[in-house]
């Protein structure tokens, strides 16, 4: 008896099972992390190799927040997991979010904060599907 799935073609070969490999990682960089008042600009990495048809970017944080998430921008490990668009050609762009912050009383402001953890990125390529 064997385990796992198996798939096969309109033939009935076997064209993928539990013996193949399904993705392979291409590159791995670490994302600096920020803490800023106001909007950051785009980080963007070379990836050699990269295809946004078949590959996906996937971002880990190096630290997570332990206590309460009070919206503490400046709790080590609070804020955003950043995310990614194609740059075009081979570029991919991290972008680190920015959020509001709204003051309320006699002079009502709104902050603009770019907090965003350092974070590992790993790009995959992904075969077959």
């Amino acid at each position: 008896m064997s385990y796992g799935i198996e798939i096969y073609d309109e033939n009935g070969v076997r064209t993928l099972g539990m013996a193949d490999f399904t993705y392979t990682k291409i590159w791995e960089e670490d994302i600096p992390g920020v803490a800023e008042t106001g909007p950051v600009a785009p980080y963007n990495v070379t990836v050699p190799g990269y295809d946004p048809a078949t590959c996906v970017v996937m971002f880990t944080p190096k630290a997570y927040v332990t206590g309460a998430q009070d919206g503490n921008e400046t709790k080590a490990g609070a804020g955003c997991v950043p995310v990614y668009r194609n740059a075009g050609g081979e570029v991919v762009s991290v972008i680190r979010r920015a959020r509001g912050a709204y003051q309320v009383g006699t002079n009502p402001t709104v902050t603009v904060y770019s907090f965003t953890p350092a974070c590992t990125m790993e790009v995959f390529r992904i075969f077959g599907g």
